[in-house]
């Protein structure tokens, strides 16, 4: 049993329960009236009622508070792997009854809390299960109609959620389905004929006995240290004249620039940079990691450690092409790199057995060009203002802009679009660069349909700079991991069907007319489907690109290779940069709330222009695709929508836009209940994504800007309100979206936390949320004439201005 501690005793006396669980209690005690010893809940009812008391926990700042008694961290990292374990096919109510009886009882709020962390101690064994070493218990996402799993990104967690106990989760789930080992060519494609070859052979000469391995640690598996002393010493010798040099961290104050407290082993930086201390992330180069446990032992956590320190690299450089990193096992090497559609390796090698291979790899990190270490060619100059040079979109004529550094957006994921969007000097214009799906309408097109709807940017140029492919080339790709593995999962679940007939297009495709795997570019054909209704429209759900995506199929119940009859290979995405005018400030930016209400009003009313009668839905409603605009210089408009990245045209004529999968698109957080319902259900084959799904997500942006921003200085809550919007599987989320939607919730959730400066917003809110959900149990579908909902919805916002304007 844990034991609480005085300091405990304390912060729980500090935050009463009251009657935060007084709306659970008539469900917790239905289920538990159902419980039978012998054979577990008659229904499903009790994962549900579990989701939903764990969301309404994490919602509580006392979760921030309360120290963990498993690991570093609070209680909230504890809350938020247990959330995920919740929806497995083999919930089992038993640990979760004493919980559920003491909140029934409504026990003293001491032994409520006593029973979360003992609850947490069962699902967290002394001896793990084989796993990742050290991480959070979780699941695999739950998969869609046709067992593709959905899988977001790691782009939602913020600020003190990106600890490594937090993070390792949701980058395995963005990282699976899209990691490659043992790429052939590997090491040709990155090291052989090169420049610094010549230094390698004269290495060679130089060293005693022809041999730079003299002085190896002995070990058969060398202690770390003993690694990098040696390779000091060897840089010390042989690496002089380098462009880079390798260092180490001694400690996590030494890394600065990380989006969290890391401690990284080896990082090369260019030799101008190493001066700087501490180390800084914007200067990373290259990364190793190194332990002297074999690998079978210890692979899924380093790898998962060097995944974030990835990320980390790709946030603090965010116009980076790729990064470079290495595993070392004792003596045992594995070369890797990280790009926007995934993680891929060269074979393993042992560093005695080929030490050639082993000093060209140290030489090459050292010597590589900006060009060869992924680093980005095709903004001319440095900071602080560099160039891009973009043809016009009217005259075509090359225009160079000028940019404002760092950007003023960037998305801290690694496979995901990797947008990031920059100011330029004249304050006129905004720069974006992203990787977007090579199979896709693209942006460039959606806002040349689009030039003259009021409310939506000005393209003024744009160019593809890049590929995916390009960068790939000459490289054979075979069968990629999937990482999601539930470290509580003792099912021995067989690989589902890898192809089912639905459209996979974006996604490279595996020749197997022979034996041996080739490469190439040839698509599935798509099959159509007419959609059921004008609203649903024949709209393509593609493969989401930000926080959502179910490229991959099912994976397996190890981690091993999937089956060699799959066929689905990596997603090839295009380096497109486009600038668009005007340039606006963020939403969160806002200088009253009379501001927001015009910024909001008319975002809508872009939206319904842009739907009704260009025929585009946007499908990614999120706070940084609205800005704020001078009304004064943009014929009256006080906000924009932005950001057509994920659109797609309307309408029967555009077949390209048209398919038969349904799958879910947009920010996680501000997605649409019927969205994410669609999503975890198999019975409803995926939901079409409407015109009524984006208003919904207005609504949900609404309501985050009036919790989290407005507070005075140091007032605002230590915990994420809405973190039950975006944390856990897509079955809690949606839980808990309607726990938050719902009458008595929305009441006390969402009104109740609104900050001082949105409190005369209440009455909006509240009307907002009758015209899209109704007035009793919550209405979700898609009205048939959506001008009339449209209508109501910005008229809600004019009285709200007019009155805030008094």
């Amino acid at each position: 049993m844990a034991i609480l501690s005085r300091e405990d005793r304390a912060i729980i006396a500090k935050h009463p329960l009251n009657h935060d669980l007084d709306q659970l209690r008539a469900s917790l005690r239905e289920v538990d009236q159902n419980y039978d010893e012998r054979g577990g809940t008659r229904d499903s009812s009790a994962s549900t009622a579990a989701s939903k008391l764990l969301a309404t926990f994490l919602t509580l700042d006392i979760v921030s508070a309360l120290r963990s008694k498993t690991r570093s961290g609070n209680l909230a990292s504890e809350l938020l792997p247990l959330l995920n374990l919740v929806h497995d096919n083999n919930f089992n109510y038993g640990p979760y009854r004493p919980l559920f009886r003491l909140v029934i009882e409504q026990a003293p709020d001491v032994d409520i809390w006593n029973a979360i962390f003992d609850l947490i101690q069962f699902f967290s064994p002394t001896t793990p299960p084989p796993t990742i070493a050290g991480s959070p218990p979780f699941r695999s996402i739950r998969t869609t109609f046709d067992g593709t799993p959905r899988v977001r990104s790691s782009a939602s967690f913020r600020d003190s959620q990106q600890t490594r106990n937090i993070i390792r989760t949701p980058i395995l789930e963005e990282l699976s389905g899209r990691t490659f080992v043992d790429v052939k060519h590997f090491y040709t494609k990155y090291f052989e004929n090169r420049e610094w070859s010549k230094v390698v052979e004269q290495i060679y000469k130089d060293a005693p006995n022809n041999d730079p391995l003299d002085n190896f640690p002995e070990a058969s598996q060398p202690e770390e240290l003993d690694i990098w002393t040696w390779l000091d010493d060897f840089q010390t010798r042989y690496l002089v004249n380098t462009p880079g040099l390798y260092s180490r961290a001694k400690s996590k104050k030494e890394i600065a620039g990380a989006l969290g407290e890391r401690q990284v082993d080896i990082i090369l930086k260019d030799r101008t940079a190493l001066s700087e201390e501490p180390h800084n992330a914007r200067d990373f180069r290259v990364i190793g990691e190194l332990t002297k446990t074999n690998k079978s032992a210890t692979w899924k956590a380093k790898f998962t450690q060097l995944a974030i320190y990835i990320r980390d690299t790709f946030a603090a450089q965010p116009t980076r092409w790729f990064v470079h990193g290495f595993l070392m096992f004792g003596t045992q090497m594995q070369l890797w790199i990280f790009d926007r559609s995934g993680a891929y390796s060269s074979e393993t090698f042992d560093v005695r057995k080929e030490p050639k291979q082993f000093i060209h790899v140290l030489v090459g990190y050292a010597s590589m060009t900006k060009a060869e270490l992924g680093l980005d060619t095709f903004i001319q100059g440095d900071a602080p203002h560099p160039t891009v040079i973009l043809p016009d979109a009217i005259t075509g004529k090359d225009r160079a802009l000028q940019l404002e550094a760092p950007p003023i957006f960037s998305q801290n994921a690694i496979a995901c679009r990797g947008t990031s969007c920059f100011r330029t000097v004249d304050g006129t214009k905004v720069v974006k660069l992203s990787w977007r799906p090579d199979k896709r309408r693209s942006e460039v097109d959606h806002l040349t349909m689009a030039r003259g709807v009021k409310g939506i940017p000005t393209l003024v140029g744009s160019r593809n700079v890049t590929t995916i492919e390009d960068l790939r080339m000459g490289l054979e790709f075979r069968n990629p991991k999937f990482l999601q593995q539930l470290v509580h999962d003792r099912s021995n679940d067989s690989l589902q069907s890898a192809f089912t007939g639905k459209s996979t297009q974006g996604l490279a495709k595996l020749d197997t007319s022979s034996n041996k795997r080739k490469y190439s570019s040839t698509e599935y054909a798509t099959s159509k489907k007419r959609g059921s209704s004008s609203q649903k429209s024949n709209l393509r759900q593609e493969v989401p690109a930000n926080d959502v995506d179910s490229a991959m199929p099912k994976q397996s119940s190890s981690w091993e290779a999937i089956s060699s009859t799959r066929h689905l290979l990596y997603r090839n995405r295009v380096l497109t940069c486009l600038a668009v005018s005007p340039a606006g400030r963020p939403l969160q930016e806002f200088r009253s709330a009379l501001e927001v209400l015009q910024a909001f009003r008319d975002a809508i009313r872009a939206h319904r222009e842009l739907f009704l009668e260009r025929r585009i839905l946007h499908r990614d409603i999120s706070l940084n695709n609205i800005i704020l605009t001078d009304p004064k210089k943009t014929g009256g408009c006080s906000g924009m929508l932005i950001d057509l990245d994920l659109a797609v045209s309307v309408g029967e004529d555009d077949k390209n836009e048209t398919s038969e999968e349904r799958n879910m698109t947009g920010t996680l957080e501000y997605m649409a209940i019927q969205i994410l319902e669609g999503a975890t259900t198999k019975e409803t084959a995926g939901t079409d994504h409407t015109y009524r799904h984006d208003l919904e997500s207005f609504f949900y942006v609404f309501l985050s800007l009036c919790i989290r921003y407005g507070w005075p200085a140091g007032m605002q809550p230590k915990t994420d309100p809405l973190i039950g919007w975006y944390s856990g599987d897509l079955d809690a989320i949606s839980v808990a979206k309607r726990g938050y939607i719902e009458a008595g919730g929305f009441k006390k959730y969402v009104l109740g936390r609104f900050s001082p400066e949105f409190q005369a917003q209440k009455e909006l809110a509240k009307n907002l949320r009758i015209i899209l959900f109704g007035e009793g149990e919550l209405y979700i579908e898609t009205p048939e004439k959506p001008a009339r909902l449209y209508d109501r919805i910005i008229e809600e916002f004019d009285d709200a201005i007019r009155e805030a304007r008094w």
